[in-house]
């Protein structure tokens, strides 16, 4: 059995209704009149006592907020929200997946620019080295990069 659940089931065993703190009273009354606990400890402050009448009803408002985060969160997860693109309907995770592959294949042409502005300036040098000089094709060339 989970904490969750341990909670839960103590929870559901405790007595039901709203529990109060009389003021004429020292200790925790059930909705019904009966007595739930006496406060026999010395020096046990109001605030504590009312936290305790109040577990009855914030314990099972935080579990059932709880389970109602979990049963969203599982939705979500479950949901398969659908965007247009061009002309087709796709996931969020179809479209990551594109945009995935469409990133790689922006660095594969950097690295192909890359190359081929080496070849060319080495296309240029080896004009230059046949010629001796700058030729207007090197020229040319090195303009173009």
């Amino acid at each position: 059995m989970s904490k969750y659940e341990e909670i839960r089931a103590r929870c559901d065993a405790a007595t039901p209704g709203e529990w109060r703190t009389p003021p004429t009273f020292s200790g925790i009354c059930s909705q019904s009149g009966d007595i739930l606990a006496i406060n026999r400890i010395v020096n046990t402050r109001d605030a504590d006592m009312i936290f305790i009448a109040h577990a009855r009803e914030d314990i099972p408002f935080l579990l059932n907020e709880l389970a109602a985060k979990d049963e969203e969160i599982e939705q979500l997860q479950n949901t398969h929200v659908k965007i247009q693109y061009r002309d087709e309907e796709l996931t969020i995770s179809e479209l990551c997946d594109r945009a995935d592959k469409a990133f790689e294949q922006v660095n594969r042409l950097k690295s192909d620019c890359k190359q081929l502005k080496n070849l060319i300036e080495e296309a240029a040098e080896e004009i230059e080295n046949c010629y001796g000089r700058e030729t207007e094709l090197s020229e040319r060339l090195r303009t173009a990069l």
